[in-house]
């Protein structure tokens, strides 16, 4: 018994002392393509040419990657086939018996149905070949196995046994294993050079009795190619009916199994570096003195941002009031404050903000403003300028959506929407005096007569006289006369037949007056209560319109769609739109409508469109770009473009865009450029904007430009 402990013991020595002396050229290799899910990365890998020893005991400290990590984990799993070549040298003397229970004790527990196995035997006769693929054929060679009178060499089964490890399918691994009571010569110890060369560990199991001699000879053979050696003396280490491995045979069995694993390090990516194909290392600490390495790249998948609005309730109010040029609001603009969030917690740049206002009834897109670069408030919140110039009547409510959208710096987006309302107040009652022509006539004085007794005896009364204020009597003792038969009478009554058509006259005047003044008032007091103008305020004459192309109108094509009214960079006017697809440029043919002969405008710049009562334009990928309301579009992409909408060619020439019915007066006059909308049912005007250019007419300034100029 103390015998058999001490062999064991001598014999887990030798095994876990020989590896340090191999000279391995081991390598970890990738099984198959990174998977990513999420922020996990998961690597599957497998080894070649390592000392098998190792593999047992790997666990997930034994990886690392380079990048910054948490959450490292390691599955492995037997996913790999054996290419495995069984040398058998049988000469006299050997104990076949031991040696058949050795090879017994590995095909009854470790081989695998698809595994390729070459048992060569080697005896007095020669070198025999038994390529088996079933654990019941290999059996069979194992028990044919006879010991022969001659002495054969290892080395004569050496070439054909290395090329038919390379022969072996991409997903088997390559072994090669020795088992054998004694070597026949010094040649054979020099065999190991080949397998070490090709990169193959040889393993070598001495099933012997006495042949000590041949012990420390075949370890070394075995340390030099990176393999395992285990003395089985007396067979101590394959017992029993079927043999079994047991000590150190099976670990050798074991580590020969490990070989099959393929190791599955899984991870959380946390590095806050914005690479979509980071290139990373992992490595392997085999032991203490190697580490192997294998670079591998994966496509990281960001998570898109967040975005949510910070107000809770968006309810702009405009109030007009009147002013020298119309309607004056005191609201233009709304801020609007939107968070952005990153669910994968790394933290990148928002580059755009984009604020799109959508009618709430209809679904069309009313206004988009985009902000490039939107800079974080103390809160962190990002804010954009929600425009109001467009909702301009008076005592009304217009329900919107909003829908922002923020696109981070790797091209994510993330949207938001919440409904609002813009209210605009009701004019203030506008108090206008009505001017009334007013005559009070003087009371018309009437004379008394005074009665004496003569003339009341007699029965004669004098007659009221109509002259003066004075009361006239008659003297008592002179006899009355009628008042038709004296002139002072007459004179009186002529004196008030005078006045009397005086104050006729004037009455007449004063009606006729009221009666002219009264519809021009009424009308102007209507117009000025409703929309707060003067009298001063009413509109200048238009500019005279272009005609119509004469190549259009002598091809019938002469209907007129919209207009394009001059803001700024062409003398004042309009352009009639007189096709429903209407081509601006520079290039004088058939296929532009509308030529400005400027040169940074591009041969063909941009096309307005008139489909179903609507206008849209696309930008026909011009060098200088189009603008709607200030926004540069994106090229070959139709955008809805309201009425009233500011469309600019380049950003030196600004036109607004209306229809053909609506009435628009437009005032050069002085360095501000205003334009009023006229409705044309209630005369109401209604102010649309000013807008101030920094060019108003005139040629281009400058060297020749070609095409590539642009003024952005």
């Amino acid at each position: 018994m103390a015998y058999r402990l001490a062999v064991l013991i001598a014999a887990l020595l030798a095994l876990f002392a020989a590896p340090t002396q191999a000279q391995t050229r081991g390598q970890v290799l990738l099984y198959d393509t990174p998977t990513v899910e999420g922020d996990r990365i998961s690597v599957p890998v497998y080894f070649e040419g390592v000392n098998a020893l190792s593999l047992v005991g790997l666990s997930a400290v034994s990886f690392s990657v380079d990048e910054p990590a948490a959450e490292l984990s390691v599955e492995r799993e037997a996913r790999l086939n054996h290419s495995l070549v069984i040398l058998v040298p049988v000469g006299f003397g050997s104990d076949v018996d031991l040696i058949q229970s050795t090879l017994r004790a590995y095909t009854s527990a470790y081989v695998q149905p698809d595994d390729r196995v070459l048992m060569m035997t080697l005896d007095g006769r020669g070198l025999t070949r038994t390529e088996t693929s079933t654990p019941a054929e290999l059996a069979d060679a194992i028990n044919a196995l006879r010991a022969s009178s001659g002495y054969p060499l290892l080395a004569q089964a050496i070439p054909d046994a290395l090329e038919w490890l390379e022969a072996a399918p991409d997903d088997h691994v390559p072994l090669a294993l020795v088992v054998a009571s004694y070597l026949n010569s010094g040649e054979d110890r020099t065999t190991s050079a080949a397998f070490a060369g090709a990169g193959y560990p040889l393993h070598v199991v001495q099933a012997h009795t006495f042949r000590q001699t041949s012990t420390t000879p075949m370890q070394q053979m075995a340390a030099n190619t990176g393999g395992l050696f285990i003395d089985n003396l007396r067979g101590i280490f394959s017992q029993g009916a079927p043999p079994t491995a047991s000590a150190s045979l099976k670990v050798l069995y074991d580590a020969l199994a490990a070989t099959r694993d393929v190791f599955t390090v899984s991870y959380r990516a946390i590095s806050t570096a914005l690479d979509t194909e980071p290139q990373v290392t992992l490595t392997a600490q085999l032991s203490l003195t190697q580490a192997i390495s294998v670079g591998f790249v994966y496509e990281r998948a960001f998570q898109p941002p967040m975005a949510a609005f910070s107000q809770q309730t968006i309810a702009p109010i405009r109030r007009p009031s009147s002013g020298p040029t119309g309607l004056v609001f005191d609201n233009e603009a709304q801020p609007v404050n939107v968070r952005v969030t990153f669910p994968d917690n790394v933290p990148r740049r928002v580059v755009s903000l984009q604020l799109e206002v959508i009618d709430a009834e209809t679904g069309t897109v009313l206004q988009s403003a985009t902000g490039v670069n939107p800079q974080q408030d103390t809160s962190g919140a990002y804010r954009i300028d929600w425009p109001l110039v467009d909702f301009i009547e008076p005592g009304r409510s217009y329900p919107v959506r909003l829908r922002v959208t923020a696109t981070d710096e790797l091209g994510l987006t993330a949207s938001a929407e919440q409904q609002a309302a813009v209210t605009v107040a009701a004019l203030p009652p506008t108090a206008t005096p009505t001017p009334t022509a007013t005559f009070t006539p003087s009371p018309t004085p009437r004379a008394t007569a005074t009665l004496d007794a003569t003339e009341a005896d007699s029965g004669v009364i004098s007659p009221p006289l109509t002259t003066g204020q004075a009361t006239l009597s008659a003297p008592p003792t002179t006899p009355t006369v009628p008042p038709s038969d004296t002139p002072d009478t007459l004179v009186g009554i002529l004196a008030g037949l005078a006045v009397g058509l005086a104050v006729v006259v004037v009455l007449l005047i004063a009606a006729l007056i009221r009666a002219r003044n009264r519809p021009a008032q009424t009308a102007t007091q209507g117009d000025a209560a409703t929309v707060g103008l003067s009298l001063m305020d009413m509109p200048t004459p238009l500019p005279d319109a272009p005609t119509v192309d004469p190549l259009d109108m002598q091809q019938g094509r002469n209907t007129i769609y919209g207009r394009l009214l001059v803001k700024r960079g062409l003398p004042a006017g309009e352009v009639l739109l007189v096709r429903e697809e209407f081509t601006v440029g520079r290039k004088a043919d058939a296929d532009v409508h509308y030529q400005i002969d400027k040169p940074f405008v591009s041969p063909r710049h941009c096309v307005i469109t008139h489909k179903r009562g609507r206008f849209t334009i696309r930008d026909l990928n011009s060098k200088n770009g189009t603008f709607v309301n200030g926004e540069r579009l994106q090229p070959d992409r139709d955008v809805i473009v309201p009425i009233g909408s500011e469309v600019a060619v380049t950003q030196n020439l600004v036109f607004e865009l209306w229809d053909k019915d609506t009435v628009v007066k437009v005032d050069y006059q002085g360095e501000a450029v205003r334009s009023t909308r006229i409705t044309q049912e209630s005369g109401v005007k209604t102010n649309t904007g000013t807008r101030t250019g920094s060019t108003v007419g005139g040629d281009f300034d400058g060297e020749p430009i070609n095409d590539d100029y642009s003024p952005v």
